[in-house]
């Protein structure tokens, strides 16, 4: 999740990239932050007379847990996006993997419709009227892109991992930026305080634990707002792994064939299992562990030994 809380004192000594700094001056001058809060984006100027209560924080080299926008509304701090500004991707940032995935689907589904507006879509039981795709390109959200009918209305949410029937060519599952608060990865944090007080070190293999709870397993492989009744850009209907093809299996309707598959829901097993991992990065500090990434990871996605 690229939002703000995650490496916030990472440059903090660099006059170029120090976040600290950039907050401050963008509080001063009244310059909008952006926030997500579910499904939406938006922006706020923050009320600079608390710039007192931020400095506070700063000092200790903690993070606010809420800020206060001009009307005296609080939001999380983690709410904050991380933009360009920040340090986070820019808008329309996609690898050319994705983009090419995204091509070549929508290419088939040109193909197929020919001269009718739409075609239909299998998706386990259900039929969906598919005219077109759209990608979330800049968006802050789990979904890579949609499937969308002859209204460009998102109906079928899609999450995009690169990689062929193999958890190692894709990165994670998800960060932990949202679910700090929950027990499982509070425990693992303070787990990693008693026995990695400095950081992961360098050469040190990656340190995991399995999660207990479903749905915080599902929370990080279909989004945030898993189990919510509707799919969305934050629960998305179906994660993908690899290059998509439509299969015909009956006049002008498909289904999509790839070489894995999850629909919402699904228990997600074996090495694709998600877990609690950390490893040394060098240019994170996850947590406020130095030099450490903390993510929520697929178990056979790399070499990794039980923290416990």
């Amino acid at each position: 999740m690229a939002y703000l809380s995650s490496g916030f004192f990472k440059y903090r000594h660099d006059p170029y990239k120090d976040r600290v700094s950039i907050f401050l001056n963008k509080l001063k001058n009244k310059s909008p932050f952006t926030l997500q809060l579910e499904n939406n984006l938006f922006e706020v100027v923050l009320n600079p007379e608390w710039e007192w209560a931020y400095l506070e924080c700063f000092n200790q080299n903690k993070k606010p847990k809420f800020i206060i926008d001009e009307n005296n509304n609080r939001f999380k701090f983690n709410s904050i996006v991380k933009t360009t500004e920040f340090g986070g991707e820019p808008s329309g940032y996609r690898t050319k993997k994705e983009k090419s995935t995204c091509e070549h689907l929508q290419e088939q589904i040109n193909e197929a419709k020919g001269t009718k507006n739409f075609i239909f879509i299998k998706i386990k039981h259900k039929k969906y009227k598919i005219s077109n795709l759209i990608q979330f390109e800049g968006y802050n959200c789990k979904a890579d892109f949609a499937l969308v009918d002859e209204n460009n209305k998102a109906i079928v949410f899609i999450s995009h991992k690169d990689g062929y029937c193999n958890p190692k060519e894709f990165g994670q599952w998800s960060g932990i930026s949202y679910f700090t608060e929950h027990s499982e990865v509070n425990d693992f944090l303070q787990t990693l305080k008693i026995k990695f007080p400095d950081g992961i070190p360098k050469g040190h293999t990656a340190v995991y634990r399995k999660i207990k709870d479903t749905n915080l397993k599902k929370s990080a492989v279909y989004g945030l707002c898993f189990n919510n009744f509707d799919c969305n850009r934050q629960n998305v209907d179906l994660v993908i792994q690899g290059k998509i093809y439509l299969k015909e299996v009956s006049k002008s309707c498909y289904e999509l064939e790839c070489s894995q598959i999850w629909h919402n829901g699904d228990e997600v097993i074996d090495d694709f299992e998600p877990v609690l991992l950390a490893r040394y990065a060098n240019d994170r500090n996850d947590g406020g562990f130095n030099f450490t990434r903390i993510t929520i990871y697929p178990i056979g996605g790399r070499k990794v030994i039980p923290i416990d």
